[in-house]
């Protein structure tokens, strides 16, 4: 009777909780996980996100690009963006591809840091965030023609 709500409802979830992990990816609780890398993913299933990460840096280390060829995806990707207002597959495929490349190599070579590898990464980083801010922006304008016609 001396307890508020609040501590009733953290009470309750504590003992749901119990046994539990927490997983790294989607952030849910499950009784199943497997470790990858020191990080814990749910397993079963009805939760196989430790199926989708292994998935997913499969394909992205068999689908690299080249670090010579890095720059003219990037380029293409800008003229898509210059070209069309439409968010197509292979573009969507194109982003997924390098930001997770870019993101796996990273992992791997996190133990060598120099100025160089630091400065290539701040060059990347800065090349997503100019595409992906005039994407976010045509999407919005699109969003508001929809809007304006309805």
């Amino acid at each position: 009777s001396d307890m508020s709500l609040s501590e009733i409802k953290k009470i309750s979830q504590s003992f749901k909780r119990e046994g539990k992990f927490k997983c790294d990816r989607c952030g849910r609780w499950v009784e199943k996980v497997k470790e990858l890398d020191g990080k814990i993913y749910g397993i079963g299933n009805k939760h196989s996100c430790y199926d989708k990460e292994v998935e997913e840096r499969r394909y992205i280390e068999e689908n690299s690009i080249p670090a010579a060829q890095l720059d003219n995806v990037l380029n293409q990707i800008k003229n898509t963006f210059d070209n069309t207002n439409e968010l197509n597959k292979s573009f969507s495929e194109s982003i997924y591809k390098i930001y997770g490349q870019f993101i796996y190599q990273h992992k791997l070579n996190s133990e060598e840091l120099t100025i160089e590898s630091l400065e290539k990464e701040k060059d990347i980083i800065e090349k997503f965030i100019n595409l992906l801010k005039n994407r976010l922006k045509d999407i919005k304008n699109t969003i508001n023609l929809i809007n304006s016609d309805l």
